[in-house]
Protein backbone atom coordinates (compact mmCIF):
# COMPACT_ATOMS: atom_id res chain seq x y z
CA UNK A 1 0.00 0.00 0.00
CA UNK A 2 1.39 3.39 -0.94
CA UNK A 3 0.74 6.76 0.67
CA UNK A 4 -2.03 7.70 -1.75
CA UNK A 5 -3.87 4.46 -0.99
CA UNK A 6 -3.60 5.13 2.75
CA UNK A 7 -4.91 8.68 2.31
CA UNK A 8 -7.83 7.47 0.20
CA UNK A 9 -8.72 4.78 2.78
CA UNK A 10 -8.64 7.41 5.53
CA UNK A 11 -10.89 9.69 3.47
CA UNK A 12 -13.38 6.88 2.90
CA UNK A 13 -13.34 5.92 6.58
CA UNK A 14 -13.94 9.56 7.53
CA UNK A 15 -16.84 9.83 5.07
CA UNK A 16 -18.29 6.57 6.41
CA UNK A 17 -18.07 7.89 9.98
CA UNK A 18 -19.88 11.06 8.88
CA UNK A 19 -22.56 8.99 7.19
CA UNK A 20 -23.12 7.01 10.40
CA UNK A 21 -23.33 10.03 12.73
CA UNK A 22 -24.86 12.46 10.20
CA UNK A 23 -23.29 15.39 8.40
CA UNK A 24 -23.08 18.77 10.10
CA UNK A 25 -24.26 21.84 8.16
CA UNK A 26 -20.64 23.07 8.05
CA UNK A 27 -19.44 19.78 6.55
CA UNK A 28 -22.16 19.96 3.90
CA UNK A 29 -21.17 23.55 3.00
CA UNK A 30 -17.50 22.56 2.75
CA UNK A 31 -18.16 19.43 0.74
CA UNK A 32 -16.58 19.54 -2.69
CA UNK A 33 -18.62 17.31 -4.95
CA UNK A 34 -16.82 15.60 -7.80
CA UNK A 35 -16.85 17.78 -10.92
CA UNK A 36 -18.86 15.26 -12.94
CA UNK A 37 -21.75 15.37 -10.47
CA UNK A 38 -22.46 19.11 -10.63
CA UNK A 39 -25.48 20.38 -12.56
CA UNK A 40 -23.33 22.83 -14.54
CA UNK A 41 -20.96 20.08 -15.67
CA UNK A 42 -23.89 17.82 -16.59
CA UNK A 43 -25.49 20.59 -18.70
CA UNK A 44 -22.23 21.26 -20.54
CA UNK A 45 -21.66 17.53 -21.05
CA UNK A 46 -25.17 17.06 -22.50
CA UNK A 47 -24.68 20.01 -24.84
CA UNK A 48 -21.35 18.55 -25.97
CA UNK A 49 -22.90 15.13 -26.65
CA UNK A 50 -25.70 16.72 -28.70
CA UNK A 51 -23.20 18.77 -30.67
CA UNK A 52 -21.03 15.72 -31.36
CA UNK A 53 -24.13 13.94 -32.68
CA UNK A 54 -24.64 16.90 -35.03
CA UNK A 55 -21.02 16.70 -36.20
CA UNK A 56 -21.38 12.95 -36.77
CA UNK A 57 -24.57 13.50 -38.74
CA UNK A 58 -22.84 16.05 -40.97
CA UNK A 59 -19.90 13.68 -41.46
CA UNK A 60 -22.27 11.06 -42.88
CA UNK A 61 -23.73 13.43 -45.49
CA UNK A 62 -22.52 12.95 -49.02
CA UNK A 63 -21.91 16.68 -49.51
CA UNK A 64 -22.08 18.53 -46.18
CA UNK A 65 -22.50 22.30 -46.17
CA UNK A 66 -19.05 23.76 -45.48
CA UNK A 67 -20.28 26.67 -43.33
CA UNK A 68 -22.66 24.49 -41.32
CA UNK A 69 -19.93 21.91 -40.77
CA UNK A 70 -17.39 24.52 -39.66
CA UNK A 71 -19.91 26.02 -37.24
CA UNK A 72 -20.84 22.61 -35.77
CA UNK A 73 -17.20 21.63 -35.26
CA UNK A 74 -16.38 25.04 -33.76
CA UNK A 75 -19.22 24.75 -31.22
CA UNK A 76 -18.13 21.20 -30.34
CA UNK A 77 -14.56 22.38 -29.76
CA UNK A 78 -15.82 25.22 -27.56
CA UNK A 79 -17.96 22.86 -25.45
CA UNK A 80 -15.12 20.34 -25.16
CA UNK A 81 -12.88 23.18 -23.97
CA UNK A 82 -15.43 24.09 -21.29
CA UNK A 83 -15.56 20.48 -20.09
CA UNK A 84 -11.75 20.36 -20.04
CA UNK A 85 -11.56 23.65 -18.13
CA UNK A 86 -13.92 22.34 -15.44
CA UNK A 87 -11.80 19.21 -15.06
CA UNK A 88 -8.54 21.21 -15.01
CA UNK A 89 -9.92 23.57 -12.37
CA UNK A 90 -10.94 20.62 -10.20
CA UNK A 91 -7.48 19.08 -10.45
CA UNK A 92 -5.78 22.37 -9.49
CA UNK A 93 -7.94 22.89 -6.35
Amino acid sequence: MNTQDAIRIAELETAEARNLRGWTPEEIRNLQAPVGTTAQFHQTWQALMQQLERVLSLAHQRQPNRTETHEAVSIAKHLLGKVGDKLDNAVQE
